[in-house]
């Protein structure tokens, strides 16, 4: 008979010896107590060898019963038999259930591995995208922050340049105001319509320009022909006379004092003079043009007599 792959039993040792006991297990190896010998274990009818030596049965008086999870079969043979084992045998086989879910653990074991490395190579790439961007935002907030700084400045040099502005505006409409207090000029002839002869008279009178040209200021009246200062300042003013055969005498007086003359004597010609003068005046005080005692002017539509005056700047 043969047991497995370790070959038939051997022929008895000694014929005359008790009749020896074979022990048949009928319980899988795997599921034997630790302390069953390995030469009396076997599944069915099927023997197992030993991994040593071969081993014998022993006597009829001294055999041993296994214990396995199920009760032995002990079989008895006429002699005592050696199960030999000329080379190891290979390992017990796990039942094909146990196999396949050995293999099917092993490979999702496997797989979940594979999936944690792709996993953590995501990760570790996400973490460097992360680091990227953390450092972008960093940038950005940079230059966010140097935008904001230029910006307000930008915003303060423009908050300057309104200020500025506002007060040169405030200053040119000053300076307007200003330069309309400064506006001042007048000039006027002796005979609005008509011809003839002012005078001889036998005290001074004050003449009276009543043809206007100019009158910027309305500082000078013309039914009186007096000029007021409307502010303190430098003023210029001129006159001129025309007379025919006589003596003409002219003179411009500030606040009742003379100030120049125009003078001319032609006993059977025509007569002409004119003068000027740069006057300080205050504010309200006047100036006119007197014509003296005994002599005479003539004038037309042409206007040869004249009074003028204007501001030539204004004096603290």
């Amino acid at each position: 008979m043969s047991l497995g792959s370790c070959g038939p039993l051997s022929a008895p040792m000694d014929p005359s010896s008790s009749s020896p006991k074979l022990l048949l297990v009928t319980t899988p190896p795997w599921l034997l107590p630790p302390s069953t010998p390995p030469w009396a274990v076997g599944t069915g009818k099927h023997w197992f060898c030993a991994s040593g030596p071969s081993q014998p049965l022993l006597p009829e008086n001294r055999h041993h019963r296994v214990t396995p999870l199920s009760s032995p079969v002990i079989i008895p043979v006429p002699y005592p038999v050696f199960i030999p084992s000329p080379s190891p045998c290979p390992p017990p086989k796990p039942p094909p259930a146990l196999s396949l879910l050995f293999c099917y653990v092993t490979a999702t074991v496997t797989k979940q591995k594979e999936n944690i490395r792709e996993l953590t190579a995501t990760v570790t790439e996400q973490k460097e995208n992360i680091r990227e961007l953390t450092a972008t935002v960093t940038e950005q907030k940079e230059k966010n922050r140097a935008l904001e700084t230029q910006q307000t400045f930008i915003l303060e040099e423009l908050n300057k340049k309104n200020e500025e502005i506002s007060n040169l505006t405030l200053g040119q409409v000053e300076l307007r105001k200003e330069n309309r207090d400064r506006e001042i000029a007048f000039s006027a002839g002796l005979m609005q319509s008509g011809s003839g002869h002012v005078g001889p008279f036998t005290t001074e009178i004050t003449l009276t320009y009543r043809n206007v040209f100019t009158n910027i200021g309305n500082s000078y009246n013309p039914i009186t022909g007096i000029f007021t200062a409307p502010l303190k300042g430098a003023y210029m003013f001129r006159i001129s006379i025309f007379g025919v055969e006589g003596t003409t005498y002219a003179a411009i007086y500030k606040n009742g004092e003379r100030m120049v003359i125009a003078h001319d004597i032609q006993p059977k010609d025509r007569m002409n003079s004119s003068n000027g003068v740069v006057l300080i005046l205050e504010v309200g005080d006047v100036v006119y043009v007197r014509l003296w005692a005994n002599s005479r002017i003539y004038d037309d539509q042409r206007n040869f007599n004249t009074f003028s005056g204007y501001l030539l700047f204004p004096l603290r």
